[in-house]
């Protein structure tokens, strides 16, 4: 866990501590009794961006230790928090510490019950931290921090004893002992001022360390046999006297005096610590070793939990909201290279129409050709091309069809992809000017003729071709015309490649309102007999 700020609540002091240069820092603090704390919640209003942590350091913490039956984890959380009530019912800032399997080998587990139990000035900490909506990462007191310094100190020494006693001095002379027995934390005692036993006074430290070890727990007797290891964190002193002498019979404790740099420097600390400042020590392993348990009440954690989803979700915002930004950005890119791209057909196109315009062989009134059309052919190409097919390809088609069929004269071939077309009325004038009201009209005349059923529903990836030419000669012979008309799109239906074929416009307009042209009105016979055929192509993208 890293705990960005953290609060030590003592007897007649708090200070906040706040992590900077790689280490904790105070910044405020105030006396629970009487003072103020607006100075320190306007600090942590105005950084609030980590966690808040506290340690308490008071008299008033109590442990129990009892042995529960193994359970599901379910069942298990049930059964410590009613035997917490139980045991610790006058104070909402209590915890269950599972300590593993019993060490005798009997069945089930060993659990610690600790409590603080005249929480008052916590409790009121806490209301004015959750008034300034400020959530507490969690709750602890050195003893519940206790372990790591334990464990470091035993594996530099040789063989220990099973029982060890971790003895620190606080900034005001207050000593504090913490009582493990195979690794497992038993109790802990905050010792007044006036009781502690000054640095050096070893006689004096020894008589307390016995009333404490019996305090703790009292069927555990010191002797040469069943000894103790005494770790005095900051009591350099006591190495100048003879600690077996100074010991009158308690030969049972074994006193390594040791500094805090040198803790801390085993436990990857770089701070250093003067005699006195155990508490800085605690608040340095905070960061650095996650604690089993916590005094935390379940409101207040599941308050710290609900803000940290929020900072979670606040930054997966931040981060959609930067990835849709970049998107944005790829986007706008894409529609620029799309506009580029879109100006450099344009100018090819311009430029075709400027060589139609600029180049003498196009300039002489022989050749007929618009600079209009010309850019309606580069269109066309360009659409065709699109669809994965050639020029030479429709020519192909229309050319084997028409070599079977000599009285056919071809004056026009158009193309379009299909996509952009409807399947039978068009909206938009045809190539020779017809006007929707004629092309339904047409639709109508080829429904009766039954070409209409060969149509198919437009699809992308083909294209529609329309045929326009005449029967030459045509010598008012229409049955000889029809004949013609129909065995071309029949040489065109055989081709693999044609989806399918309708006439819309045939040799002879039988339309209902018109008339037999050349029949009623002598000096209105046609001299020709004109035709229309719309071929649906399959290209490259749709192969058959």
């Amino acid at each position: 866990m890293r705990v960005q700020h953290v609060i030590h609540l003592g007897i007649d002091s708090c200070v906040l501590h706040t992590w900077q240069d790689r280490s904790y820092t105070p910044v405020s603090s105030y006396a629970p009794h009487s003072g103020n704390p607006a100075e320190m919640l306007a600090f942590l209003r105005q950084n609030n961006s980590g966690s808040i942590g506290i340690i308490v350091d008071v008299l008033e913490e109590e442990h129990s230790r009892e042995r529960i039956a193994r359970l599901g984890q379910r069942d298990q959380r049930a059964l410590l928090e009613r035997k917490l009530a139980r045991v610790f019912p006058r104070t909402e800032f209590s915890t269950a510490t599972l300590q593993g399997r019993a060490a005798d080998g009997a069945e089930g587990h060993d659990v610690l019950f600790s409590a603080l139990t005249k929480p008052d000035h916590l409790r009121t900490l806490v209301e004015q931290l959750t008034a300034a909506k400020l959530p507490l990462a969690g709750i602890w007191s050195p003893a519940l921090l206790s372990l790591p310094v334990v464990d470091r100190l035993r594996s530099k020494t040789g063989p220990h004893a099973a029982a060890a006693l971790l003895v620190t001095r606080d900034g005001e002379g207050r000593l504090r002992l913490a009582f493990f027995r195979n690794r497992r934390l038993i109790s802990s005692r905050l010792l007044r001022k006036s009781l502690s036993a000054r640095p050096g006074d070893l006689s004096r430290l020894l008589r307390q360390l016995e009333e404490s070890v019996r305090y703790f727990d009292p069927s555990f007797i010191v002797n040469a046999t069943n000894t103790v290891d005494v770790w005095l964190l900051g009591e350099q002193d006591a190495a100048a006297h003879d600690i077996t002498a100074a010991g009158g019979g308690h030969e049972g404790f074994h006193l390594h005096p040791v500094s805090l740099d040198s803790v801390s420097a085993a436990l990857g600390i770089k701070v250093c610590l003067q005699p006195g400042q155990a508490d800085l020590l605690f608040i340095e392993i905070l960061r650095r070793h996650t604690p089993a348990a916590g005094y935390l009440p379940a409101g207040g954690r599941r308050y710290f939990q609900l803000e940290q989803i929020r900072r979670y979700a606040q930054a997966a915002c931040m981060v959609l909201g930067t990835a849709a930004l970049i998107a944005g950005t790829w986007n706008g890119l894409s529609l620029l290279d799309t506009r580029l791209q879109t100006r450099d057909v344009s100018n090819s196109l311009d430029t075709v129409s400027a060589g139609v315009h600029t180049h003498s062989e196009y300039q002489t009134d022989d050749t007929g050709l618009d600079p209009l059309q010309m850019r309606e052919v580069v269109s066309a190409w360009q659409a065709l091309v699109a669809h994965r097919t050639e020029p030479r390809d429709i020519l192909a088609l229309v050319s084997h069809a028409v070599e079977q069929q000599p009285r056919l004269q071809i004056d026009a071939i158009g193309w379009s992809p299909l996509a952009a077309v409807s399947a039978v009325g068009e909206s938009a004038l045809d190539e020779d000017g017809e006007t929707p009201a004629d092309a339904d009209a047409d639709a109508d005349a080829d429904a009766d003729a039954g070409d209409d059923a060969n149509m198919e529903t437009p699809v992308a990836g083909r294209i529609r071709i329309t045929v326009r030419g005449r029967i030459e000669p045509f010598d008012r012979d229409y049955p000889l015309a029809f004949a013609e008309v129909e065995n071309f799109m029949g040489n065109l239906r055989a081709d693999p490649r044609v989806s399918s074929v309708r006439a819309r416009e045939q040799p002879l307009d039988i339309r209902p309102g018109s008339t037999l042209t050349g029949e009623i009105s002598p000096e209105n016979k046609s001299g020709e007999a004109g035709f229309a055929i719309d071929i649906i192509m399959r290209t490259g993208n749709d192969q058959a």
